[in-house]
């Protein structure tokens, strides 16, 4: 008998949801970033080792509702909980209970949960009010460090214990994400706008790739970057065209690094005021779906 089963990562921006799923799947599939907001969508990674499989969802961070995005980005949360058959709850070490009662609402009458407290390298604070928390609750408790990989394979036994058995995986056992190829080269771009834009930038950006075809053992791709206003636009294209330059080195390296093969990437800067509040582009992020390994 197999246990296989979908697991949720939930917490606020920038806890270390993508940096924990990364290091479980030792493979940089989910962007990281130092600033909030940096996963928009439900990433699928999937782990598969022996008789077990698990499909973790990244969930994007729990946050107020200010446009269409975000309202897109909630609804995906509710969706992933809904989804998922054990929950692992991130939040900071040091941070209190008290300011989590939006999001403990949504946790109140799911049994499954692991409280997982992250950055202990940062602040090795006892917490002793989230491990009380837990156990008054019963859900599991933990204190981790996702980036130094402290206590990563002790979270990952207790998410293997509290999975359901299964006659069969959901996925062949060498699937790494549900997520398209399109999908990972556009996070892969966009990521590496926000380490280079830093806050000049903030998350008025959005990355589609337009083609992504292979021409003689390279893989050639096209994409749109496009930003809120025109003054986005100066700054990402630079003077003289380096920002863009830069932006396209760093990109194209990530890619090739990923999918082990030379990649030409060509970047166009586009302007589309208030994208994060059109529903065509909303609409066209859930279609990045396509199992591949």
């Amino acid at each position: 008998m197999k246990k296989a089963g979908y697991v949720a990562l939930l917490g606020r921006p920038n806890v270390g949801k993508s940096t924990l799923l990364n290091s479980i799947l030792e493979t940089h599939l989910s962007i990281t970033s130092p600033k909030p907001q940096t996963t928009r969508d439900r990433i699928m990674g999937i782990y598969t080792e022996n008789d077990v499989q698990i499909i973790f969802q990244d969930l994007p961070g729990f946050l107020s509702v200010k446009n269409k995005l975000q309202q897109k980005m909630t609804e995906d949360i509710k969706d992933g909980l809904r989804d998922s058959d054990y929950i692992v709850f991130i939040i900071e070490s040091g941070e209190k209970t008290d300011d989590y009662a939006d999001m403990l609402d949504l946790l109140d009458k799911r049994e499954k949960v692991l409280i997982a407290v992250n950055k202990i390298d940062v602040d090795n604070s006892k917490n002793d009010d989230w491990e009380f928390y837990a156990k008054n609750k019963n859900w599991d408790f933990i204190q981790i460090s996702a980036l130094q990989e402290k206590n990563v394979k002790k979270l990952l036994e207790m998410v293997i214990n509290n999975l359901p058995e299964m006659e069969s995986f959901f996925y062949d056992g060498d699937y790494l994400t549900n997520r398209s190829e399109r999908f990972i080269a556009k996070e892969y771009i966009r990521e590496s706008a926000l380490e280079i834009l830093h806050d000049e930038i903030p998350h008025e950006l959005f990355v589609d790739v337009i083609s992504m075809k292979e021409v003689k053992d390279m893989l050639h791709i096209e994409a749109d970057i496009i930003v809120a206003r025109d003054s986005q636009k100066i700054i990402v294209v630079g003077r003289k065209g380096d920002g863009i330059k830069r932006l396209g080195i760093k990109s194209r390296k990530k890619i090739e690094d990923f999918f082990k093969q030379k990649v030409f990437l060509k970047l166009n800067v586009k302007v589309k005021k208030n994208w994060y509040n059109d529903q065509n582009i909303l609409s066209n992020i859930k279609q990045d779906f396509g199992v591949w390994n």
